[in-house]
């Protein structure tokens, strides 16, 4: 699924605050990915558009990406799901 995203691996671990090597051993079958992480990269597939173009202008706002991921609290009511920060 990260593959389908575009991502590499180093990406895919900034993206959800995990450290490359456990990425890594979630893909050879080392680890198990934990539920939560599975589940936040399923909803990346379901809502992202997967990378089709690597080009400058791409390589170059990937430098704007925060190095610490904000950290959402997510509730839920009868309107449906709502994020903030935690």
């Amino acid at each position: 699924m990260r593959k389908f995203l575009g991502w590499s691996g180093a990406d895919f671990a900034r993206m959800i605050g995990a450290k490359p090597e456990t990425v890594s051993r979630w893909e050879t079958g080392n680890a198990a990915m934990g539920v939560q992480a599975d589940r936040l990269l399923r909803l990346m597939v379901a809502h992202l558009k997967p990378v089709e173009d690597y080009g400058a202008d791409r390589i170059k706002n990937t430098a704007t990406v925060p190095a610490k991921p904000a950290r959402l609290k997510l509730t839920n009511d009868a309107k449906g799901w709502h994020q903030k920060a935690a």
